[in-house]
């Protein structure tokens, strides 16, 4: 007897998908095919035959003639969570205000996805993670390769934002805010490229790691201070750090906060490439264009394929970070930490 085949748990929310015989079809961009003409049905003695259609053709109200459609156009736009979703074919939405969380470009298969709070040095607060959420929704049915960068050379994202984290209590840390925004990433349908370009601490690295791919300039570092701060490395890093650095790293990482710059990160196999600052975009994308001469079918089968063995310690995380999240140990160290940098 054969075992059935194991499914990754998130499939339920891959709704673009229709499996169905021996193949699987996209019923948004796959035209659905036209069932054969049936043949007369035979004739029932219980039930009068139907009139014979008229041969003259039914009188039909012109078609009319379809607008032309605008070609696919690069528009910068900013992100937010709550945008309206009828928008017209080949276009982003785009917003009046300039300035948000997130600013996003369209550049031929790719979308660059860019963290604009240099003010905080792109630290992710609630209203980014919302954000990022609404891009991941928005591009569900978009074919492209994301790339994630910050909008402000020298920087990429120095974790998670201290002043929200310290109010944060056990009910904050089992709502999982980040894990869920991480594991989404992931999960997303096309690949998904990290251009780290300066300190990617905390929640940045586990927001890199939570990339298929990440590419670096010489001016990036990757650590994860988390426990200077009285809390766990709970997005991702207790397991992504270990699988991509080995476990040996991972814990000098994380015991030690040992860090990594991208020559360091590129021998341990943390980053793919590393490259000059003013270089870095365009190598990201080189590799967005490369990777979209692969059939896009393939390439989604692909991701869930590789993330159908991963282990992952999420559960525990979020567990372990509720108790840690309620310890005046959190509060004292965080109010340290903003008071310090206050100065």
């Amino acid at each position: 007897m054969t075992r059935p085949t194991a499914i990754p748990s998130d499939l339920d929310h891959l709704p673009r998908f229709t499996f169905a015989g021996r193949g699987c079809r996209d019923p948004h961009r796959e035209p659905r095919r036209r069932p054969a003409a049936a043949g007369p049905l035979p004739a029932s003695p219980n039930i009068a035959p139907a009139p014979t259609p008229s041969a003259e053709p039914l009188a039909t109200a012109p078609t009319p003639a379809p607008a032309d459609r605008p070609p696919p156009t690069s528009v910068r736009l900013v992100s937010r969570p709550g945008r309206e979703r009828d928008r017209p074919w080949g276009t982003f939405p785009a917003m009046a205000d300039p300035i948000g969380p997130l600013v996003c470009e369209r550049r031929g298969d790719a979308l660059l996805v860019g963290f604009n709070r240099p003010e905080k040095r792109n630290a992710i607060d609630l209203a980014t993670t919302e954000a990022l959420h609404q891009v991941l929704t928005d591009q569900a049915r978009e074919r492209c390769i994301l790339v994630l960068h910050s909008t402000t050379p020298g920087m990429f994202v120095a974790g998670a934002d201290i002043g929200e984290l310290v109010a944060r209590d056990a009910d904050d840390a089992l709502l999982g805010i980040n894990v869920r925004l991480f594991e989404r990433l992931e999960a997303h349908r096309w690949p998904t490229i990290a251009a780290v370009d300066g300190p990617a601490l905390g929640g940045g690295c586990e927001l890199a790691m939570a990339c298929d791919l990440r590419i670096a300039s010489t001016r990036a570092r990757f650590a994860q201070p988390e426990l200077n701060l009285g809390i766990l490395a709970g997005a991702g890093a207790n397991w992504r750090l270990a699988q991509l650095v080995g476990v040996a790293r991972a814990r000098r990482m994380l015991y030690l906060g040992e860090t990594l710059d991208a020559e360091a990160a590129l021998a341990a196999g943390l980053v793919d490439a590393v490259h000059e600052p003013e270089a870095l975009l365009d190598a990201a994308l080189a590799m967005a264009a490369e990777i979209a001469t692969r059939s896009w079918r393939a390439l989604e089968l692909t991701k869930l394929a590789l993330r159908l063995h991963r282990p992952s310690t999420t559960t525990f995380d979020m567990a372990a970070q509720s108790l840690l999240f309620e310890s005046d140990d959190k509060r004292d160290r965080m109010e340290t930490f903003l008071h310090r940098r206050k100065r």
